[in-house]
């Protein structure tokens, strides 16, 4: 989905599990702007 060399390694990734999950949040009716400044304070698990 996205691709930029000048990225750390696994923000790519990091960045499309958050865009799938506030899409799925979209889904269910979640305010898409809410949704994605919540997911920005949740703790890291690795990799992103």
């Amino acid at each position: 989905m996205l691709a930029d060399g000048r990225l750390a390694p696994g923000t790519v990734d990091c960045l499309e599990r958050e865009l799938a999950r506030v899409l799925a949040g979209l889904v269910e009716g979640v305010d898409a702007a809410r949704a994605f400044d919540v997911s920005l304070t949740l703790p890291r698990r690795g990799g992103g």
